[in-house]
């Protein structure tokens, strides 16, 4: 079994992927740059999103003078209006946000990878014939087509999320440093406890996906050998022993 790589480790070749994805990202820096801007705005209306409530909570709902003079001739009701209508325009104001940033980083991912398969296809017809020999060509298929793919969607779906989630979260310690300290730094005892949980999951998430990738090449692999001879498998009857 394989010695799973450390953080130190791993650092190295991420630098490598980046570096050979970088001139295909820089074709397409207009998008990258509104993608960005458009991630800033959601994680900035993501940590005022709460600045409505803490309003209701803090003047509507007690006896504290209102911040505003001109706030105090509302009736309570009115400013639990307008507190809701903040709420609303924040959250229309943020799926918009968020949608610009997803479909931005989509388009730009189904660019790059158009061209990351054709490099790697053109890479493969350079390879030499021994190489290919020795590899199964169910197994180049399944890199070819599902490997680029999971590139995209850790793009989409894993990347996106954890920058908004590490700069929400960034975002809101500082906000809650600067409204109360004392709970902020009692709030964070935990976060040692969450590292750890997720820590040991995420080694048993990388062990688990390392062996369902084997055995997506092994099955794609087997499936293209059987299929390309399946004329001389079903005139020596060896169906059952292909399946197994």
């Amino acid at each position: 079994m394989k010695k799973k790589r450390s953080l130190h480790q791993a650092l190295p070749i991420l630098a490598e992927v980046l570096r050979h994805f970088f001139p295909y990202l820089l074709q397409q820096k207009l998008l990258l740059i509104l993608a960005s801007l458009a991630v800033v705005a959601d994680v900035v209306l993501r940590i005022l999103e709460p600045l409505p409530l803490k309003f209701v909570f803090d003047y509507v709902l007690s006896d504290n003078k209102l911040p505003y003079p001109a706030l105090d001739r509302l009736e309570p009701i009115w400013l639990l209006t307008l507190c809701a209508g903040a709420i609303l325009v924040l959250t229309a104001l943020r799926a918009l946000a968020a949608y610009w940033s997803t479909v931005s980083l989509a388009i730009v991912g189904s660019r790059v990878m158009t061209q990351v398969r054709d490099r790697l296809y053109c890479h493969l017809q350079q390879l030499s014939l021994a190489y290919h020999t020795k590899a199964r060509s169910g197994d180049l298929i399944v890199r070819i087509s599902s490997d680029a793919n999971r590139l995209q969607e850790i793009l989409i779906t894993a990347a996106l999320p954890l920058i908004i989630s590490i700069l929400t979260l960034l975002g809101t310690v500082g906000a809650m440093f600067w409204i109360d300290p004392n709970l902020t730094l009692l709030s964070l005892v935990t976060l040692p406890l969450f590292a750890f949980a997720t820590n040991r999951l995420s080694q048993r998430i990388q062990e688990s996906s390392l062996k369902q990738r084997k055995q997506e090449g092994l099955v794609a692999a087997t499936a293209a050998e059987s299929i390309a001879a399946i004329k001389l498998i079903q005139a020596l009857s060896l169906e059952l022993t292909f399946r197994r």
